[in-house]
C-alpha cells in the first residue's frame, strides 16, 4: 500500500522466516522430501533481529544499515512487537520501512 515499506513479516523466535525470495544476511536450509526441495527456510541472526528476539515491550523500533548486496546498502526503520501464544513467546511481528 505504501512504497515506502519494504517487508512485513510474522518471524518466529530463532530467526526462522518462510519464504520464497534470496535474502542477504541469512543461513539458507531446504526442507527435503526425497530429493525435492519443497520450501526454502531462512534464518537470520543480524543484530536487529538478535534485538527483536530480546525485546519484551510493546514494539522495538530499531533503525540500521540493511545490505542490499553489491556493496549497497539502504538505511531502513525496523518496527516490531511480540508475537504471544499462550502467553508464550513465539516471534514477532516486524514492518521494515525507508
Amino acid at each position: 500500500m505504501d512504497p515506502r515499506i519494504v517487508f512485513c513479516v510474522a518471524w518466529a523466535k530463532g530467526g526462522y522466516l518462510p519464504t520464497h525470495t534470496r535474502t542477504i544476511g541469512c543461513r539458507r536450509a531446504r526442507i527435503r522430501t526425497g530429493m525435492r526441495p519443497i520450501a526454502a527456510i531462512r534464518i537470520f541472526d543480524d543484530r536487529a533481529v538478535r534485538k527483536v528476539a530480546q525485546n519484551r515491550k510493546p514494539f522495538l523500533l530499531q533503525t540500521y544499515r540493511r545490505n542490499m548486496g553489491g556493496g549497497k546498502f539502504v538505511l531502513m526503520k525496523d518496527l516490531s512487537s511480540p508475537i504471544l501464544v499462550d502467553g508464550r513467546l513465539w516471534g514477532a511481528f516486524r514492518m521494515g520501512y525507508q
